[in-house]
């Protein structure tokens, strides 16, 4: 809840880190408590970042959301090799109670919305609600 707060404090969306690999996120604790990194656990946090905006982008703009083998049969293509792009999140699916879903206007392989939103971030610096800082 606290990780949440700062996430929406800073103009992130809040986040919801699933379970899927318990011992991946034990592994982030115990590489803090023995080598004071973050590597591990910024991995964990960025996915579920990047799959929190994947879905309120595709759910705000009213888009049609399909599961991804219902996509995939549509656009004839390999359910495996999407599911693998959507692990690796070069795809803009997201994992929505244990399913994965994407819009049906995706188009491949880019433009990515959210990876042009946070290009302009970069560059252009923070920005939110008309402040800059």
């Amino acid at each position: 809840m606290i990780n949440n707060y700062l996430l929406i404090r800073e103009g992130y969306v809040p986040i919801n880190i699933k379970f899927l690999d318990r011992k991946l996120y034990y592994d982030a604790f115990k590489e803090f408590d023995d080598k004071r990194k973050t590597s591990i656990m910024e991995e964990i946090v960025g996915k579920a970042i990047t799959n929190s905006y994947h879905k309120r982008l595709a759910y705000l703009e009213g888009m049609e959301i399909v599961t991804l083998a219902e996509y995939a049969h549509r656009e004839k293509k390999s359910h495996s090799n999407l599911i693998n792009k959507a692990h690796r999140q070069t795809i803009e699916a997201f994992l929505e109670k244990g399913v994965w879903k994407i819009s049906t206007s995706y188009t491949f392989p880019f433009p990515n919305r959210f990876f042009n939103l946070l290009c302009n971030v970069i560059y252009y610096g923070y920005q939110y609600e008309g402040q800059k800082g």
